[in-house]
């Protein structure tokens, strides 16, 4: 199964450090019938980025048809395994959207 993970990012000069470098990783965790789970993470030559203080990002996951229908949720799962309900949407091309002030991981499930 292929997922599609789409970033609009705009980060400041000064998150990229001395030689501009900024890596996205979008490591799929999980994926299954009932759920896809990825874990993003978005680091410069300073380090991680863990929260984007006060700005947001909107990512995009494609899901499999099976997932395609309107019980989807979105959830942040946190260090402690505890979910986070987060509000998204099921875009009519088969794919979800959500929108977020950190990276971390999360799960689109039914």
């Amino acid at each position: 199964t292929e997922f599609f993970l789409l970033f609009f990012i705009f980060l400041l000069k000064s998150k990229a450090g001395d030689n501009g470098l900024v890596k996205l990783i979008a490591e799929v965790v999980k994926a299954e019938e009932s759920e896809v789970v990825v874990d993003l993470k978005l680091v410069t030559s300073k380090g991680t980025v863990s929260d984007f203080k006060g700005g947001n990002v909107r990512v995009t996951i494609a899901v499999d048809k099976e997932l395609q229908n309107d019980n989807l949720v979105c959830v942040y799962i946190d260090s402690e395994g505890i979910c986070h309900k987060v509000d998204g949407t099921l875009n009519d091309d088969g794919t979800y959207t959500f929108v977020t002030g950190h990276f971390s991981i999360y799960a689109v499930m039914e």
